[in-house]
């Protein structure tokens, strides 16, 4: 049985030892920590779109963020148009749980360690490359990059 995204992040946050053990080879959560702290800002507006929360059922939404996370690189690509960019995000902040959209936002922001204080870089650097020019930008560990 697979676990929510949120319930991992918030596992972690309670208990960063279990990065190295547990979730070890969660590809969602690779692909989270490297969106947070390795990648650069995603090409969006500030602030929170306009779009339609999900209602559904839990468990019964249209996608989920282990579905998605492969996808998310779309955000940072300069070849697409704004609108389409924006139209893209919009379609999948409306079709992700309530609880994945915050991940999501707060990613597009580059602002996970404020959900999420225990998860820094050090602690994302125990499961994916983090390059050394980024490990020793001046800003404090749990900030992003």
């Amino acid at each position: 049985m697979r676990i929510d995204s949120w319930t991992v992040l918030e596992e972690i946050n309670k208990d960063p030892k279990l990065i190295e053990t547990k979730y070890r080879d969660n590809a969602m959560l690779k692909i989270v920590l490297q969106e947070q702290f390795v990648e650069p800002q995603w090409i969006l507006p500030e602030g929170i779109p306009p779009f339609k929360e999900s209602q559904e059922a839990d468990g019964m939404h249209m996608t989920n963020l282990y579905t998605e996370a492969r996808k998310l690189y779309v955000f940072r690509r300069s070849d697409l148009k704004p609108v389409r960019r924006e139209s893209i995000f919009i379609d999948l902040l409306q079709n992700l749980d309530p609880r994945e959209v915050v991940i999501v936002l707060a990613l597009k922001d580059k602002n996970l360690n404020k959900l999420y204080p225990k998860i820094t870089k050090k602690v994302a650097g125990k499961i994916i490359q983090i390059p050394e020019a980024v490990r020793s930008k001046k800003k404090d560990d749990t900030q992003s990059v």
